[in-house]
Parts: structure tokens; sequence; C-alpha cells
């Protein structure tokens, strides 16, 4: 009987079932290293990010129940791919007046300035410390869906995810002078979280029972975010 040789387990099928390596392993040489590895490779990443993305804007909140739920082989990791998209805001935000944040010239207050140019300076830490956040409060209001706060950080992935990509097409349009479009990029990344959070609870809650959820679950997060503003902006007032 043959061998798993990254493990040592005897093999019964394509792939092993203690350690997940394929049977078949080919010596490496350079022509099945550029057709096999990389391209491979390459093509399961990208394929996995183009359904991510199309999961994203075409039923999300279905898609964080699906990957909640263990149907998780076509999709590339959320968090990965925050990082990723990230890196292309931070690259696109080089070229808008005022950077990520936009231009903070109209702002009178130097405290307030200091903050949104701050926050203008590590966007990362920004739009991923808004998971935690976005993820305590769904868990404490849609308690009905019994998802733990791992399985609530995965919605709010999304949810984050979505809005860095409005933002950064937000941010294309100011480029190309398309003030239209990234007034429209601002009204959907605001009623985005409704649409998740629909879909997601789909068949848990009536109409009403959803609704006053979602306006608290908005008040939560807006009073949040507005006191670690202002917090910030009293400590370098202070200091």
């Amino acid at each position: 009987m043959h061998k798993c040789l990254n493990c040592n387990a005897p093999l019964t099928s394509k792939y092993c079932a203690d350690c997940g390596q394929k049977a078949d392993t080919h010596r490496i040489t350079f022509k099945h290293f550029i057709i096999h590895d990389i391209m491979h490779g390459v093509w399961h990443i990208e394929k996995g990010i183009l359904f991510t993305l199309k999961q994203l804007f075409t039923r999300p909140g279905y898609a964080a129940r699906d990957y909640i739920s263990g149907k998780r082989v076509q999709y590339y990791n959320v968090f990965y791919l925050i990082i990723i998209i990230l890196g292309l805001a931070v690259i696109a935000g080089r070229y808008v007046d005022g950077g990520f944040m936009g231009s903070t010239g109209a702002v009178k207050d130097e405290a307030v300035k200091e903050v949104l140019e701050a926050i203008g300076g590590i966007p990362k830490i920004i739009y991923i410390s808004i998971i935690p956040i976005l993820a305590c409060n769904s868990w404490l209001i849609f308690r009905r869906l019994k998802y733990n706060l791992a399985e609530h950080l995965i919605i709010a992935g999304f949810v984050v995810l979505a809005f860095i990509l409005f933002v950064l097409t937000a941010m294309l349009a100011d480029i190309t002078g398309l003030a239209w479009l990234s007034n429209l990029m601002g009204i959907i990344c605001g009623l985005f979280p409704v649409i998740v959070y629909y879909q997601v609870t789909a068949n848990t809650y009536k109409i009403p029972g959803f609704a006053w959820r979602i306006l608290l679950f908005y008040f939560l997060f807006l009073a949040e975010m507005y006191s670690l503003f202002m917090a910030a902006v009293y400590l370098i007032d202070a200091f």
C-alpha cells in the first residue's frame, strides 16, 4: 500500500485522510513548477477572489451564512482579502487630495484635524478595528441567530470588506472627476449593513423586529465611533 510522502499515513484515495496532501506528488521540475505550481496557484487564488467578490455584491448576507455553515472551499479568506484591498485603497489615496480620509483643509479645530490626519495615516488599523465593534454589536442584538462572537466576526468581515471597496471606488471616482459616483458610493456604503444583516437574519425575525434591531445596531455603532473619535480629540487637546 502506498503511503503519504508528507505524514506516512496509508493512502486510500487521491488525498491523504490525515494531512490532506495529494497522493499524486510529482518530482519538482522547471516545467512542473511553472505550469502547475505557479499557474495553478495563481488561478486558484484569482478564482477564489473573484467568487468571493461576486458573492459579496450579489448576496453578501447569504454568503456570510454559507461561510459560517461550512461552505468555504470556493471562498477566498475574507480577512486576507481585506488586507489586499486596503493596500490598493492606500495606494489610491496617495492620488486623492488629503489622502485616504480626504482633505482636512476646511476643519478649523486643530485637535479634530490632527485626529483626521492620524486616521488617514493608519487606515488598516481603523478598518480592522471596526470589525470587532460590528461583531460585538450584532452578537448582542441578533441573539436569535445563535451565532458565537467568532461567527459574527465573519459577518462583520464581509461588511467591512464592502466598505473598503466602496471607499476605494469613491476615491477612484474623485480622481477621474466623477463626483456623482463618489456620492453614490457613500449612500450605498451607509445602507449596505441593512442588506447584509437582513439576509443573514432571513426567516429569523419579522420585518418590525428586524427594523428596530438594525436601527439599534446603527445607533450603537455611530455612538461608539463618535465616542472613540471624541476621546482621541480630548487626548490630543490634553497633551
